[in-house]
């Protein structure tokens, strides 16, 4: 099977379909399998808008509904010039030859003609003009962000399970097997020199090690600071942060909910490997009929998102993700901040975080959910100086805190810490404590 055929193949389930490149993994792995299939996929989709602007330049009328997949061989075509250490008459002739493949041999002249045009162009010169982002995404994220990081490869980091070996013993291992690291702030933590799978790591097989960025690792340690006894994670799948939390407090009552029971069954695989028992139960965090009343000391709070700041990992959600959709994740957020509140023990801690950069699913969740707080007290300062409204007439008086969050990289925002590539993944966190009223306190 010609690879870039393979390529161009996957490239039209996710760019016509709208499938991801999770889903291709799982569904389709024939189409990205080999190194050089992944590299034009991702490498196309990291690069989308540079190369269809290319192309599209170049096509003197778009092609027919039909023959979609001719546009996303070319973009195959392009990218190999423009990125790829591919001979040039070897990157034109095999993706000529892949007409044929995908049923379409009529088309040759076609692709040779506009890649050789490419090609005569100074192809990568003229790719650099374009902004690899939708115009609204593109303002939305923090000026901190670097956009050349985005369209990167991202790092492979670990997560070293404490649980089953100590960071020591594990890093010395990979010494052994001479796979070159670099540490991190987190000891536990560590990033490949060079990406490797996963089941080729020592001591994978016996759960010594996860895959997991260092943002998101950051997450068990805001979540076990105060070694909370009784923890909810309200939307735990596929459950890096719940596992990496129960390597913090092995000795901690944790309860992890989850919609998808087709997510409850990942999960579940990945406790199995690393060695984790858990009370995982299908249930909608946006609802408490799975509630027994008992509060929480800690609530964990992964909410759903955008997953805007993933895209390096996922370059497809540039493509589907829409500022029109952005509303629907911020309504499922507060709904679910609200929702949660009242299960939270006085003096517990509520941790907010998402994959997301952008401000209407961060600071703006929180200040609206610190707002509706407030709704009833009408002499509230400020939307952090706050009552909670509930038919519950102990929740009357309870007030939040807003804790002060430090990491060692990122920058605070107004009632949180941000994350953006290069160093991690992009992560938004907001530690919330309910504080003790006065009856509680006395009672």
């Amino acid at each position: 099977m010609n690879s870039r055929a393979n390529a161009a193949k996957a490239l039209y389930l996710v760019c016509a379909e709208n499938r991801t490149t999770d889903w291709l993994s799982a569904n389709k792995p024939h189409l990205i399998d080999l190194p050089i299939e992944a590299e034009m996929v991702y490498g196309v989709l990291r690069n989308y808008f540079k190369l269809s602007t290319a192309v599209d330049n170049l096509l003197e009328k778009p092609l027919r509904q039909k023959d979609q997949i001719l546009y996303y061989l070319l973009l195959v075509g392009a990218y190999q010039l423009g990125y790829m250490r591919v001979k040039e008459h070897a990157a034109i002739n095999e993706t000529v030859a892949a007409c044929k493949t995908v049923g379409r041999p009529w088309a040759k002249g076609l692709v040779n003609a506009i890649l050789r045009k490419l090609l005569a162009e100074n192809t990568e010169q003229s790719f650099e003009q374009v902004v690899e982002l939708p115009a609204w995404l593109h303002a939305d994220l923090p000026t901190s962000c670097d956009l050349a990081a985005l369209n990167s490869h991202p790092p492979m980091m670990l997560r070293i399970n404490q649980k089953q070996i100590s960071p020591d013993l594990y890093k010395q291992s990979l010494q052994e097997n001479a796979i070159e690291f670099s540490e991190s702030p987190i000891a536990e933590c560590v990033t490949l020199k060079v990406p490797m799978p996963s089941e080729s790591l020592p001591g994978w097989r016996e759960g010594q090690v996860a895959v997991q960025d260092l943002g998101a690792q950051f997450a068990g340690y805001l979540a076990s600071a105060d070694n909370p006894a009784r923890i909810l994670d309200a939307c735990a799948a596929p459950g890096g942060k719940l596992f990496h939390l129960l390597e913090h407090l092995p000795n901690a009552e944790v309860l992890a909910l989850e919609r998808s029971e087709a997510r409850i069954e990942i999960t579940q695989q990945l406790a199995e490997r690393l060695g984790h028992t858990v009370d995982l139960r299908l249930a909608d965090a946006t609802d408490l009929d799975w509630w027994d009343g008992s509060p929480f000391d800690l609530i964990l709070l992964d909410a759903p998102c955008s997953g805007t700041g993933t895209l390096r990992r996922h370059p497809e959600i540039k493509l589907h993700l829409h500022k029109s959709d952005i509303q629907a994740h911020t309504n499922t957020q507060l709904q679910l901040l609200q929702n949660l509140w009242p299960t939270l023990t006085p003096g517990g801690t509520l941790l907010y975080c998402t994959c997301s950069m952008l401000k209407a699913e961060n600071d703006q969740v929180i200040e609206a959910f610190l707002s509706h707080l407030s709704a009833g007290d009408n002499d509230a300062k400020s939307p952090v100086d706050t009552f909670m409204k509930a038919n519950d007439d102990s929740l009357l008086s309870d007030q939040v805190q807003v804790e002060t969050l430090e990491l060692p990289m990122g920058e605070a925002t107004q009632f949180g810490w941000q994350l953006t590539p290069p160093e991690t993944d992009g992560f938004y966190y907001a530690k919330l404590k309910r504080i003790q009223s006065a009856s509680e306190t006395v009672g």
